[in-house]
């Protein structure tokens, strides 16, 4: 392959535009179980997917044996040949609010106790499930939840000591590097070294 990967969320209106036969650019649809079981079955003979996990990586806990079996039972479901979490949050428990923003659930954790708790999670969950663990970046909302998290410096030492690769969502770089005043492109190299 002589460029990189596209994913797009598994929508209804990505769904539509490849029906048309439009999307030709779009490698993989990006689903999770927050579609359920039976939308998600129905896309897997249409279309390559990729599986993306809604766990929060900062928790205090490494993840259970039931949840990690849970999650292969989405990994076989889907096909995919990889699946993905977010990087995780400053926080250990986090909430959506109406405008789907996270939301901290709980206190700030200091800079190296989220990385641990991160690096450890990922750690035990790329050991367990049935397909590689990629980390996604998150876009950097100005509040406890999105602290450390998507500093360059933070994903990078993550991605290094967690043995996971990176998987790099362009609108959460974008919506990162407005709120730290960088141009994306800057943003973009800081990520890199990842």
């Amino acid at each position: 392959m002589d460029r990189p990967l596209l994913g797009a969320n598994g929508t209804e209106a990505m769904q539509a535009l490849l029906a048309q036969g439009d999307g030709a650019l779009v490698d993989y649809l990006k689903v999770g179980p927050f579609m359920g079981r039976e939308a998600i079955a129905a896309l897997a003979g249409r279309h390559p997917l990729m599986l993306h996990l809604d766990d929060t990586l900062s928790g205090p806990h490494a993840p259970s044996a039931g949840l990690v079996a849970r999650l292969n039972g989405w990994i076989q479901l889907t096909g995919t040949p990889w699946t993905s979490e977010h990087i995780g949050f400053g926080v250990p428990d986090v909430n959506l609010d109406s405008a789907l923003i996270t939301q901290p659930a709980s206190a700030l954790l200091a800079r190296q106790t989220a990385m641990t708790h991160i690096v450890r999670n990922a750690r035990t969950l790329r050991g367990q499930l049935q397909a590689p663990l990629l980390l996604e970046n998150i876009p950097f909302f100005p509040n406890l939840a999105h602290m450390h998290v998507c500093e360059p410096d933070f994903v990078n030492e993550v991605i290094g000591r967690s043995g996971c690769d990176l998987l790099l969502d362009l609108a959460h770089a974008r919506v990162s590097a407005s709120v730290f005043g960088l141009d994306v492109r800057a943003y973009l190299e800081a990520l890199a070294k990842a």
